[in-house]
C-alpha cells in the first residue's frame, strides 16, 4: 500500500550506505505475497520503492524494494529515488568516479546536485560545487568546496582549484550555458562531462546529446570523454 509520495525539492542529508526507493507499506491478504527467497521484507514493513506509483496497491519486484531505515522519515525516503539514482548513474555508472579525483558538480544545492555531492564525498573524491552566494554554506555542509558561479568565471575557478588543468569529472544538472561551461571545466583528453539534461547552446554540447545514453529507469544522461 502506498503511504508517502516525496518531492525532489526536499533537501536531504543521507548517511551512506543507503538504498534508493519510495515509501510503501508491505501488505497482503495472504502469505503468498512473497516468492521463495525474499527474506529482507515481511508483512507490515515500510519499504522504499524504486518506482513511480499511480495506485494505492501494486505488485512490486522485491529487488526494487529496501526496508526504510529508522533515520529516514517516510517523506524523506520517498524523495530519495529520482535524485540519488540520477546522481549515481551519472557519477558512478557513467563517469566511473574514483577516489581522489576532482569532480565539479553544477548547482550543488539542487536536488540532483546535493545528491551528487554526497555520493562523490562518500567515494572520497575531491568535491567542488557551484552555487549562488546565498547557497554556498549549503554545499559546503554537504562536503563540497563551494564555488560562487556568479562571482567567478570558469577560467578563474579552474585556476584556483585545478591549476588551470581542469576537473576529472564535471556533472551538469542545469543544462544550457552551464553544459557549455562544463566542457571548458573538464580536463583535456581525460576529463568526463556528464549531464542529466543533455542540451546546451554550443556544437560540442549538441554532439553530446546526440551520443547520449538512455537511462534504464529515470532520465536521459549524456556522457562524453573530452
Amino acid at each position: 500500500m502506498v503511504r508517502t509520495f516525496g518531492t525532489s525539492a526536499d533537501s536531504l542529508r543521507i548517511v551512506f550506505p543507503i538504498s534508493h526507493g519510495s515509501t510503501v507499506r508491505i501488505s497482503a491478504r495472504s502469505n503468498e505475497t512473497f516468492t521463495e527467497g525474499v527474506v529482507r521484507l515481511t508483512l507490515g514493513n515500510e519499504a522504499m520503492l524504486c518506482e513511480q506509483l499511480s495506485a494505492t496497491h501494486m505488485v512490486a519486484d522485491a529487488d526494487l524494494l529496501a526496508p526504510r531505515t529508522g533515520n529516514l522519515s517516510p517523506r524523506a525516503a520517498a524523495a530519495i529515488p529520482l535524485v540519488f539514482i540520477t546522481a549515481w548513474e551519472g557519477l558512478i555508472d557513467r563517469a566511473r568516479l574514483r577516489a581522489g579525483q576532482k569532480v565539479l558538480i553544477h548547482a550543488g544545492a539542487g536536488g540532483v546536485g546535493n545528491a551528487a555531492v554526497q555520493i562523490a564525498h562518500a567515494f572520497t573524491a575531491q568535491v567542488f560545487a557551484t552555487a549562488s552566494a546565498a547557497k554556498m554554506k549549503i554545499v559546503q555542509a554537504y562536503g563540497a568546496v563551494p564555488i560562487n558561479y556568479q562571482a567567478q568565471s570558469v577560467d578563474e575557478y579552474l585556476a584556483e582549484h585545478t591549476g588551470s588543468e581542469g576537473f576529472d569529472v564535471v556533472y551538469d544538472t542545469v543544462g544550457g550555458s552551464t553544459l557549455d561551461d562544463s566542457f571548458l571545466a573538464a580536463k583535456t583528453y581525460t576529463g568526463h562531462v556528464v549531464s542529466c539534461l543533455g542540451w546546451g547552446h554550443s556544437q560540442a554540447s549538441a554532439a553530446v546529446f546526440s551520443r547520449g545514453h538512455v537511462l534504464r529507469r529515470l532520465c536521459a544522461l549524456a556522457h562524453v570523454d573530452r
